[in-house]
This record gives C-alpha cells, sequence and structure tokens, in this order.
C-alpha cells in the first residue's frame, strides 16, 4: 500500500480499514503522510486522536509552524501541550508560540513550554528560576545538570528556594557537580537542611557533607551527630556515603560508631570492612558487654563466609562461652564454620 492509498483510507467508513492505513503510514515513516493526520486531531475516538498526536511528534517540523499555531490557538488543553512540545523545532518563530504558551492557564501547558525554550535556549534557565511556578522553577534545576559549569549564585537561589522539591533538585545537583560544595561556599546553605528536610532530603545533604567532614570540623560534629539517627531511609543512604569514603579519616567517627551510633548504622557500616579501623570498632562492641545482645550477635553473623582477623576471633572464641543463648549461638557458628 502507498502512501498517497493509505491516506485516502484514513477517512473510510470503515474503521478497521481506518485503523489499518494508520498501521501501513506509521511502518511506511514518511513525514509527507503528516497533512493526513491533522484532521485526526478533532476525532470523535479518542484511539485516532492519540494516533493524531503521534503523527505530530514523530514528523512535524520547522515547515509546519501554521500547524504549531492552530494547536497553541485550540481550547483544547491536550493541543496546546502538544505545541508546547513541537513547537521548538520552528527555531525562533516556534519560541514565540512557546512564549505564549509559557503563560497558559494550564499548568502542565506552562511547564512544557518552558521545557522546550530551555531546551532550545539554555540561557533562559536562569528566567525560569524566577518563575511563579515551582514545577518551571524544579524543571529549571534539572536543567543545570547539563550545564558544564554552574554559577554558584544559582545554586544558592536553587537551595534556597520556598519549594521543598526545587531545594531537593539543588541537593541532587551537587551530587553531579561537587566543585561549590569542595570550596566550602555553600556550608550555610546547606546547614539548614539539618533540622528541616524530611529524612530522605537529609540523608541527601549528609551524604554530601561526608565528604566535607574530613576537612570542616564544623562540619565534621554535625556528621558524627548524624550517626545517632535510627530511621532506616536516613541509615541506608548515609551509611552508604560513608563505606563509599575513608569514613575512619573523620574526626571522631571511630569513636562514635563505638558508642553513640545508631545499631543498625554501625553494623551496615563496618559489614565486610577489614580495615584497621573497622576491626578496632567490631572488637570493641564484641568486648562491650553492655551492648545489645543483638548488635554484638549481628556483628559476628555478619563475619561468616569472610576472613576473620585473630584477634577478632580470640573475642568471639571467648563468646562462644557466653550466658546469652543468642550470643552463644552465634558465636559457635562462626567457630565451627572456621574450623
Amino acid at each position: 500500500m502507498s502512501v498517497r492509498s493509505a491516506l485516502a483510507k484514513l477517512h473510510n467508513r470503515d474503521v478497521r480499514q481506518r485503523r489499518r492505513a494508520i498501521r501501513h503510514l506509521f511502518e511506511m515513516n514518511d513525514p509527507e503522510a503528516l497533512s493526513g493526520f491533522i484532521k485526526l486531531l478533532e476525532d470523535n475516538d479518542p484511539w485516532f486522536r492519540e494516533k493524531a498526536k503521534e503523527a505530530v511528534i514523530r514528523w512535524a517540523g520547522s515547515k509546519d509552524l501554521d500547524l504549531f499555531q492552530m494547536l497553541a490557538e485550540s481550547e483544547e488543553k491536550e493541543q496546546r501541550l502538544l505545541a508546547a512540545r513541537v513547537a521548538n523545532r520552528a527555531n525562533r518563530s516556534g519560541m514565540e508560540i512557546l512564549s505564549h504558551l509559557s503563560e497558559d492557564e494550564e499548568g502542565i501547558v506552562r511547564l512544557a513550554a518552558w521545557e522546550s525554550k530551555m531546551s532550545f535556549e539554555p540561557s533562559l534557565i536562569n528566567i525560569a528560576l524566577d518563575s511563579q511556578d515551582k514545577a518551571v522553577r524544579k524543571a529549571a534545576a534539572h536543567r543545570m545538570a547539563s550545564r558544564d559549569e554552574v554559577p554558584l549564585e544559582l545554586l544558592k537561589k536553587v537551595l534556597n528556594d520556598e519549594s521543598e522539591s526545587v531545594r531537593s533538585s539543588g541537593i541532587s545537583l551537587l551530587y553531579t557537580q561537587p566543585e561549590h560544595l569542595d570550596s566550602g561556599h555553600l556550608d550555610e546553605d546547606l546547614l539548614r537542611f539539618v533540622d528541616q528536610s524530611d529524612y530522605s532530603t537529609k540523608s541527601r545533604v549528609a551524604g554530601l557533607f561526608v565528604k566535607r567532614a574530613l576537612v570542616s570540623k564544623e562540619i565534621s560534629e554535625i556528621v558524627i551527630e548524624f550517626t545517632r539517627e535510627q530511621h532506616p531511609e536516613f541509615i541506608t543512604h548515609f551509611s552508604r556515603q560513608l563505606r563509599d569514603s575513608d569514613w575512619s579519616l573523620i574526626e571522631g567517627m571511630e569513636a562514635s560508631l563505638t558508642t553513640i551510633a545508631s545499631d543498625n548504622l554501625c553494623v551496615r557500616v563496618i559489614r565486610g570492612d577489614r580495615s584497621l579501623a573497622a576491626t578496632r570498632v567490631r572488637n570493641s562492641i564484641l568486648e562491650n558487654e553492655e551492648k545489645n545482645i543483638d548488635l554484638r550477635a549481628r556483628i559476628i553473623e555478619d563475619l561468616i563466609g569472610r576472613p576473620v582477623v585473630e584477634s577478632t576471633l580470640s573475642i568471639i572464641s571467648k563468646l562462644q562461652h557466653s550466658d546469652d543463648e543468642l550470643l552463644s549461638n552465634a558465636a559457635i557458628n562462626l567457630m565451627e564454620e572456621i574450623s
């Protein structure tokens, strides 16, 4: 079936013929077929309307400025949204359409228009960060990640935004572009998250602070306090960041893990770690009869199947005779596996 014959069947009374024609046109993938889909944008059947939108997204180009204008002026939100997503293909002329759509009454249309504008002209990110629409500001923050270098003042603006979701985007940005974080210029901006944020955001800020704690005494004290946290989501992210760094170089961290740190965090940080610092923490907890029995047993269980240094084995050998059944069983199981 040729493109012309398929187009002729797009408005056939037989629905099956129409659907077959659409499938053929998409298989042939000829942009000239787009003209036949325009009327289908107003079809009563939602399946045909969706196929018409798909055709616009697939084939519309710079020569279709009139189509973009028609869609942008539609009373139908979905058609304006479609225009917002494709109008930048008409280059500068399309930007005029997008400028109008970025003031649309529908938030989803405004956001799509701004996304298209920023993809065409990245410098508009700066303007988008001043938008009254938090969704637009958040989109601008995401776009900043594609820049080779993000100005410090823009990062500060994002991190101090009134919207939690926008600020969260700024934190994510620092993980991909940590240059300003290393300078210490953002310490004050990040400190405000410590007591105000949800655990998900707080854990990511804590992760950023791990590296800073190696060079800043103030930050290291905050990181030490973070070890007290009991929230599972926080512990999962924070422990991963500690394990990915040389946590033993953080002033006070080794002592914290043996004293004030939550049991779950401690277990996660030293699990499988064969460093001297981890061994000292492990041995200290195993020898401390005031420590939680479950914690001591978990540490022993985590050693099963792993190399165990002599100093730790000596402690565990004695724990076989513990009055606590959970602890003695864990020690016996490990010693039997090793022998």
